[in-house]
């Protein structure tokens, strides 16, 4: 029956402890970090890879060669986890023995050497790392089977926390740390502490029975929510708890052999690793994928490991996932899928073995290259003298040359790519030997210097883009988001330009490309906002009872502007037509009032004016004007009317001695003007053609003797 890890793990560190000095045999691996430039450090009770002495930790290339420029202090070694800081130093957790001294937390320095500035006194005899978290303070956090330390950045003790082990730790969103391990009930096995070390109230012991003996793994999605595998003997159950720890019922539970990891994806699917894992009715092998609410991901291909033919008590203990998707898997096997692969392995992100990454694999890397500059590397080494050298295998990256007499590769690389090729050296004597050789060719740093400046709507844009670093001309693309509508990118010549004709933020990416492949991108903010408006009309005081019109103008924006009152309330008796840009009527009421017009032009750019319009008492006669812009005439009652409102063809007048009638548009233009005479001046009705106006609102001014009157009418 196969052991839950947490079981194993204590096994392995009365193992581990007891036999410090003696040599190892490749055992397993524990812990595996990915570097941000793709190499993988692997943990774990080893003392070599591939014949090459490397004990308990080391660096592996991206295609699983070993990196032989890392090199660390630690003798008889057991490590159980690695920890990467930002600033690349590495934190390696379990037991060994550094210069004679036992301990269980260690830094090492990039290229594996120790840290002398970090010092950590933990008895390796009371706690026996098992996992390490990285806190946003800078401080660590050391989980064992019996506590949990914090230490600070340089390795000094901090704080002990309360009641609490860890084989495996994580915080929430709010800095809450979460923490697993072995205990009498679920209450006791998944703990949350405040960022002090607190205990922090946690409703995972007060919302359903469970006895467990322990977990090995923590996942916390970015909702908070934990994924936790929980081990009862030989099985293990999968749970989700909701972020107060009550356990979330929308996640399907299954039952497994043995989970001893569980590894969130950015998508929110579940990497699962272990032994003889089932979910159900079905066998899912060592290494499983869940979908984001607990179902199988069916898109996934199980994969079993073994040693040779033995598959019984062999598991998979760690699960690590690189930026490209693809599984890096550790622990002690020999197999995965019957393939060999010894103790790591990585997996394509669809679970298929990826037969490219092993890391038996003996490669040496030369110098890397840069696209576009002069390279030369010497093959002959003080430990390997007076060779000459021909290609047997493969390609050199295009653009080199390999001058086998003189044992250089020379030129000027013109691709970037990862180029692997063999070639045969003979000595002196005439011994040959095969060896494979690995060259990066990368491409130089490339900027796009070009700024993007903010621009007004409807105004003319241009800007020529430029870039530096790359080789010959440069042909843009838009790579992600939108530009501006109204601008446009000419790629071939290097320029965006055009009107813009919509205000807003827009953000994009623009990609260069040099004449080489080789391509740098850069993201911009554009802020697009309105030209200077302004609403030029004034509002002049008015009296009760006089005839008020006033057109409203606007300059600055694309015009067909549209008016609205947006604060405040006009005088009673006066009325805003924003179509037609006018205030008019006649006041009905004393008083001061404050209101704010806004004008909006047709690209929907706005802008606003505050008015105080003061309405005085009635009286007085105001002189007559031959236009309505800025009218204000007193009224003294005088009856008039005018019918059909709104007319089509013809519209009439009913009063007694008109002297004058004039028609105004909208805009204030006099389109029509009578002066009645003789009989017509005494006619009680005047008629007037009104086919030859457009449609729309119309104001009409009729001078009587002793006043003058202003209507609206609408033209049908």
């Amino acid at each position: 029956m196969e052991l839950p890890k947490f079981t194993q793990f204590v096994i392995l560190f009365v193992a581990i402890f007891f036999s410090l000095g003696i040599k190892a045999q490749d055992e397993t691996v524990n812990a595996i970090a990915m570097q941000s430039d793709g190499k993988i450090l692997v943990g774990g009770l080893f003392t070599s890879i591939n014949d090459i002495a490397k004990k308990g930790i080391a660096r592996l290339n991206p295609n699983g060669s070993i990196d032989n420029s890392f090199a660390s202090p630690l003798g008889s070694s057991g490590v159980n986890a690695i920890a990467i800081q930002p600033d690349g130093k590495i934190l390696v957790g379990g037991i060994f023995n550094i210069n004679g001294v036992n301990k269980t937390i260690a830094r090492l320095n990039t290229d594996g050497s120790l840290d002398n500035t970090f010092n950590s006194t933990i008895s390796p005899s009371l706690y026996l790392t098992s996992s390490i978290l990285l806190l946003p303070s800078g401080k660590i956090l050391l989980g064992s089977l019996i506590g949990v330390i914090q230490l600070n950045s340089n390795g000094s003790t901090d704080y002990i926390f309360p009641q609490s082990g860890a084989l495996d730790m994580g915080f929430q969103s709010d800095g809450k740390i979460i923490t697993g391990g072995m205990g009498a009930s679920i209450g006791s096995v998944v703990m949350r502490f405040n960022t002090d070390g607190t205990i922090n109230t946690f409703k995972m012991s007060q919302n359903f029975a469970i006895s467990a003996d322990g977990t090995t793994s923590i996942a916390i999605q970015p909702d908070n929510k934990i994924v936790v595998p929980l081990h009862y003997i030989s099985l293990s159950y999968l749970y989700r708890f909701n972020a107060d720890g009550s356990k979330d019922n929308t996640f399907m539970i299954g039952a497994t052999g043995a989970v001893n990891k569980a590894l969130l994806q950015p998508n929110g699917k579940i990497l699962l690793g272990g032994k003889s894992i089932s979910y159900g009715p079905n066998t899912l092998s060592d290494i499983a994928r869940l979908n984001s609410d607990g179902s199988i991901d069916t898109s996934f291909k199980p994969a079993s490991v073994s040693n040779g033919s033995v598959s019984n008590g062999y598991s998979v203990n760690t699960v690590c996932l690189q930026s490209d998707g693809k599984i890096l898997v550790g622990g002690n096997f020999t197999a995965v899928n019957g393939v060999a692969r010894n103790r790591i392995a990585r997996l394509n992100s669809d679970g298929s073995l990826d037969m490219s990454f092993d890391s038996a694999n003996s490669v040496t890397l030369l110098a890397n290259g840069i696209v576009g500059s002069s390279y030369l590397f010497n093959l002959n080494t003080g430990t390997t003298p007076n060779k000459t050298y021909a290609l047997a295998s493969g390609n050199l990256p295009t653009g080199l040359y390999l001058e086998g007499t003189y044992a250089a590769i020379f030129g000027n690389p013109q691709v970037s790519g990862n180029y692997t090729f063999t070639l045969t050296a003979t000595d002196s004597q005439g011994n040959q030997t095969t060896e494979q050789y690995s060259l990066l060719v990368s491409c130089p740093d490339m900027n796009i210097t070009s700024a993007m400046p903010d621009a007004a709507i409807g105004s003319s844009y241009l800007v020529n883009l430029s870039s530096t670093g790359g080789s010959g001309s440069y042909l843009y693309s838009l790579t992600s988001g939108s530009l501006p509508p109204g601008l446009s990118l000419e790629g071939s010549y290097g320029a965006v330009y055009g009107s813009p004709s919509q205000t807003g933020v827009y953000n994009f990416t623009l990609t260069a490309t040099d004449t080489k492949g080789c391509q740098t991108s850069k993201s911009y903010t554009i802020t697009i906002s309105c030209a200077g408006l302004a609403i030029t009309s004034a509002l002049p005081n008015a009296s009760v009872g006089s005839s008020y019109l006033v057109n409203l103008t606007t300059t600055g924006g694309s015009g067909d502007y549209v008016y609205s009152l947006t604060s405040g309330s006009l005088p009673p008796g006066l009325s805003l037509e924003g179509t037609y840009a006018a205030v008019f009527g006649s006041p009905q009421q004393t008083g001061s009032y404050n209101f704010t017009i806004t004008s909006t032009d047709k690209k929907g750019c706005q802008t606003s004016r505050a008015y105080t319009l003061t309405i005085a008492p009635s009286g007085g006669r105001l002189a007559q004007t031959s236009s309505l812009k800025g009218v204000q005439e007193e009224s003294i009652s005088q009856d008039l009317t005018i019918y059909p409102n709104p007319a089509s063809d013809k519209i009439k007048i009913e009063a007694p001695k008109v002297r004058s009638v004039q028609i105004y548009d909208a805009m204030g233009r006099l389109v029509l003007e009578d002066k009645p005479s003789g009989r017509k001046y005494q006619a009680l009705e005047l008629e007037y053609d009104i086919r030859s106006l457009v449609s729309g609102s119309y104001f009409i001014k009729v001078f009587f003797d002793e006043q003058i009157k202003v209507l609206k009418f609408i033209k049908n």
